[in-house]
């Protein structure tokens, strides 16, 4: 995928950031096999649990993130990993939990757990 950066997206320019949406538009020359006409980001400096439940627990439509990316120095004790996607590196099934089916097309998911951390 393409993408340039749209003029005018709404940026907080406060000196301590703390969220911004960066809209990006493929270039005119390029048609569908290159991705979506639009790209919308959502970036929020903010704790990830909190604002997931906030935009998509609480919200009264029921909309689901396409992708979450979760940049922190902190990994959380479990992952809830697709049956065809790869764990984060440090992360091994939990063989004894039954998967679960989900998602957008309710495919089975596995519970996966960081192996460095001891409960």
């Amino acid at each position: 995928m393409i993408l340039r950066p749209m003029v005018g997206y709404a940026v907080n320019k406060r000196r301590e950031a703390y969220s911004f949406l960066q809209i990006l538009e493929r270039k005119p020359e390029y048609d569908e096999a290159h991705g979506p006409k639009r790209l919308a980001i959502l970036f929020l400096f903010a704790d990830g649990i909190a604002t997931y439940d906030a935009l998509f627990c609480q919200a009264r439509n029921k909309l689901e993130p396409f992708a979450i990316l979760l940049h922190d120095q902190i990994k959380p004790t479990y992952l809830l990993v697709d049956y065809n996607t790869k764990p984060w590196r440090d992360y091994t099934k939990l063989e004894d939990v039954a998967g679960d089916h989900g998602g957008m097309h309710d495919m089975p998911r596995y519970l996966h757990k960081n192996k460095y951390v001891n409960l």
